[in-house]
């Protein structure tokens, strides 16, 4: 639940953004301390951040010539602002991890891509069989707003390269920092979808760290924020540009619809995580399904070996993936405090398996 900390993608997004209109030391130590913080919540911040800010950086050094009229001084700020977090952070996980032989090839790097539908369509339609929906962890529909300024963004980008050309194509706006913004958004939902490496997984045999950013389609978080992003600048501009005053309520409507679609879809959710189980809520132990808890001095034994074992763990041995004990034996070792000898943990180390 650590990626719960979602704000943390905006935040980076705004922090670009002022540095790109007025470069400091202050603001770049204040992301690099924002991206250690993130990575001690949960490391694949780093990448979920990285992906933008890789694409942000890229841009800046190409043209920072004709931005700021020199380059090197730009060099210590990527130290600051993402390397030298990221080298403190993995010496300081380093040295508390003695475990060497964890796989470099974790299940769920294919299976847990997005797709088309659990981002530009409504959730919970029944849609077409063909219309697969992804994992809900990777499910990350970014409104019907700014689905549709994508579709609209996509067919000026298409029209403008048949008639200009590549270079003018891919200029959506005469900011610099929204067209970098909107390439790291294209770039971030083309990850999710599993490219490049569904076009050949050996490719993968090559990603180095990505590898173990296994559930690929998070990489819709990034795309839901710049995205809507995106498209509310786009809106606003085009109102701006457009000077009817029938524009504007157009804005407000856009804005309603997706605050409107936001609630809709938040909004089932805590009933959905509250822990619904009456024999776990029974701290008394009072339920017949619970009285087998008093029965018992728990201090005479050491563990508990559920029945069918299962072990889900180094992803080179996995045993009884859905055995009907894991939910009970859960429950049964949080009633009695003991441990249990069943594993539920990927990435386990293949010699402590």
């Amino acid at each position: 639940y650590n990626l719960a900390y979602a704000w943390i993608i905006p935040a980076a997004v705004y922090m670009m953004i002022r540095f790109y209109r007025k470069q400091g030391y202050l603001l770049s130590v204040l992301f690099g301390i924002m991206v250690f913080w993130a990575m001690g919540k949960h490391i694949y911040f780093i990448i979920l951040i990285g992906a933008p800010w890789g694409i942000y950086w890229l841009a800046l050094l190409i043209r920072s010539r004709k931005l700021y009229g020199k380059t090197g001084f730009l060099i210590p700020h990527i130290l600051v602002q993402m390397i030298i977090p990221f080298v403190l952070f993995s010496i300081l996980a380093g040295s508390q991890d003695a475990v060497v032989d964890r796989t470099a090839y974790p299940w769920g790097f294919f299976p847990s891509t997005t797709r088309w539908v659990s981002v530009f369509l409504p959730l919970g339609k029944p849609y077409a069989m063909w219309l697969k929906v992804g994992p809900p962890k990777t499910t990350g529909y970014v409104g019907i707003v700014s689905a549709l300024v994508f579709v609209a963004t996509v067919t000026i980008i298409i029209i403008k390269l048949i008639r200009k050309g590549f270079g003018p194509a891919f200029t959506t706006d005469d900011k610099f920092i929204v067209n970098i913004l909107l390439g790291a958004a294209a770039l971030s939902l083309f990850l999710a979808l599993g490219y490049p490496f569904y076009w050949n997984p050996v490719w993968l045999n090559y990603a180095g760290p990505l590898r173990q950013f296994r559930a690929i389609g998070r990489f819709v978080l990034p795309f839901y924020y710049l995205i809507n992003i995106y498209t509310f600048y786009m809106l606003w501009k085009w109102y701006s540009d457009s000077g009817k005053s029938w524009f504007a309520y157009l804005l407000a409507s856009a804005l309603l619809v997706s605050g409107l679609e936001a609630w809709v879809a938040i909004k089932p959710w805590p009933s959905i995580y509250y822990n619904t189980f009456e024999n776990l809520n029974d701290r008394e132990n009072e339920l017949p399904a619970n009285r087998w808890v008093k029965n018992h001095d728990w201090s005479e034994y050491q563990a508990i070996m559920p029945m069918p074992y299962y072990h889900i763990g180094s992803e080179n041995y996995w045993l009884n993936d859905h055995s009907p004990a894991i939910e009970e034996s859960y429950i049964a070792s949080l009633k009695t405090g003991l441990p249990l000898n069943s594993v539920m943990m990927s990435r386990t180390s293949i010699s402590q398996t």
